[in-house]
C-alpha cells in the first residue's frame, strides 16, 4: 500500500512538472516471467506468482499499456509450452504483448508473430542477435523487432544496425542510458530494478523514452488505472 501511494504522489509531481503532456505518448509496462507455462518471479526465482491468465487479465483490466513477456525455457518442449501459453493469454487480452527469450531461429520469431505478440524482442547478448535481427526485420518488418540491451558497448560497435532494424530498445541497465543516448536516437524503454521517485520523473521527462517498466509496475495491488487518471485531470 505504501508503495501504490508513492506512486500517486509520482503522479502528481509529475503533472506540476508538465510530464503529462509526453504520458499520453508513452507505456507503463508490465513484464511476465514463464517457466513451463506459469508465471514466475524473475529469470533467477521460478517461484510461481499466481495463475498467468488471471495476472495478465489484471493487467490488461488495470490500465497497463503492454506486457513483456519472457520465455525462460530451456528445452524445445517447455519452449513450445510457453508459446502455446502466450497464445492463450493473447486470446483473452487486449493490451499488446511482446515476448522474448529463447529466441535462436527465425521459426522462433515466427511463432511468436502468429502467436498473437505484437513484437519480438531480440537479445542483445547472443551472438547472432543482428543477423537474426536483420532477417526477422527484412521478412516481418523493423516495427515487428526489439532489443533488449545492458551493454552499452553493443550500442557502440553497431550503431547504424541498430538504427536500420530496430523499431526500439528495452534497456535492462537503466546506468547505460546517457551514454546509449549520446549513440542512438532510437526510442527505449527501461526497466527499473526499484522504485526510485526522483529517478523516474527524470527519465518520464526524456524525449527518446517510450516507457518504463519494473517490478514495482508488476505488483498486483498497483493501481496504474487511478495512476493515469490522476495525470489527465
Amino acid at each position: 500500500m505504501k508503495q501504490v501511494l508513492m506512486i500517486l504522489v509520482l503522479l502528481e509531481y509529475c503533472l506540476r512538472k508538465e510530464v503529462y503532456n509526453l504520458m499520453e505518448f508513452k507505456n507503463i509496462v508490465a513484464t511476465l516471467y514463464l517457466k513451463n507455462g506459469k508465471a514466475v518471479k524473475s529469470t533467477t526465482d521460478f517461484t510461481v506468482v499466481g495463475d498467468v491468465y488471471e495476472l495478465c487479465q489484471l493487467y490488461n483490466d488495470s490500465g497497463v499499456d503492454k506486457i513483456i513477456i519472457f520465455d525462460l525455457s530451456t528445452e524445445d518442449e517447455e519452449h513450445e509450452k510457453n508459446i502455446n501459453t502466450i497464445k492463450n493469454i493473447n486470446r483473452n487480452i487486449e493490451i499488446k504483448v511482446c515476448a522474448g527469450g529463447n529466441i535462436n531461429r527465425i521459426e522462433d520469431v515466427r511463432k511468436l508473430l502468429y502467436a498473437g505478440c505484437l513484437q519480438v524482442i531480440i537479445n542483445a547478448s547472443k551472438p547472432l542477435s543482428l543477423e537474426l535481427a536483420d532477417q526477422v526485420s527484412e521478412r516481418f518488418g523493423k516495427d515487428r523487432v526489439l532489443l533488449s540491451v545492458s551493454n552499452v558497448d553493443f550500442i557502440f560497435k553497431h550503431q547504424q544496425a541498430i538504427e536500420d532494424t530496430f523499431h526500439e530498445l528495452l534497456v535492462l541497465d537503466m546506468d547505460i542510458i546517457d551514454a546509449l543516448e549520446n549513440l542512438t536516437s532510437t526510442p527505449y524503454v527501461v526497466m527499473f530494478p526499484k522504485f526510485d521517485y526522483d529517478k523516474i520523473v527524470e527519465i518520464l521527462g526524456r524525449d527518446t523514452v517510450r516507457g518504463i517498466a519494473g517490478d514495482f509496475i508488476n505488483v498486483p495491488n498497483t493501481d496504474v488505472m487511478k495512476l493515469k487518471s490522476r495525470l489527465s485531470t
